[in-house]
């Protein structure tokens, strides 16, 4: 910046409700939605709330120094120039539900809630399969009287 005050300027264009609004609403919605105690809630909402809000720091303070690199701010090699901007573009794609999504699982939920669901899955198996072995069991007595009959 020259001494009077003028130097380069850089436009940034940013989409403020799909960088911070989606993210953090998907985040409020599947956090209470989540059929957990209300204390579990209150403090996954609480710590998501943070977690969403340092990621969307972490990607504005990422986007601004890709940006600084337009300026010679940076000095980026090609081939780091070409991979910022692919993970600048995925991070654009993916901001406004996987961050959400991963942060909600990881603050809504812990291993009992882990165990309990793969008990609960086990037991529809389980379930299932013993429908199916009594179905199979009627249709071969089924069988074995009909043939019983016409002989």
């Amino acid at each position: 910046m020259s001494p009077g005050g003028s130097g380069p300027i850089w436009n940034i264009d940013f989409d403020t409700i799909g960088f911070g609004w989606k993210p953090t609403a998907l985040l409020i919605a599947l956090t209470m939605a989540t059929p957990i105690s209300f204390k579990r809630r209150c403090r996954a909402l609480l710590f998501g709330l943070l977690a969403e809000y340092a990621f969307i720091l972490w990607s504005l303070g990422f986007f601004i120094w890709i940006e600084s690199a337009g300026l010679s701010l940076v000095e980026l090699t090609p081939f780091g120039k070409k991979t910022a901007e692919s993970f600048v573009n995925e991070l654009r794609l993916q901001m406004g539900f996987v961050p959400p999504i991963m942060i909600w699982i990881l603050v809504s939920f812990n291993r009992s809630d882990a165990t309990l669901f793969a008990n609960k899955l086990n037991y529809r198996r389980t379930l299932g399969k013993n429908k199916l072995d009594s179905t199979i069991e009627r249709e071969a007595i089924n069988i074995k009287r009909n043939w019983a009959q016409r002989h």
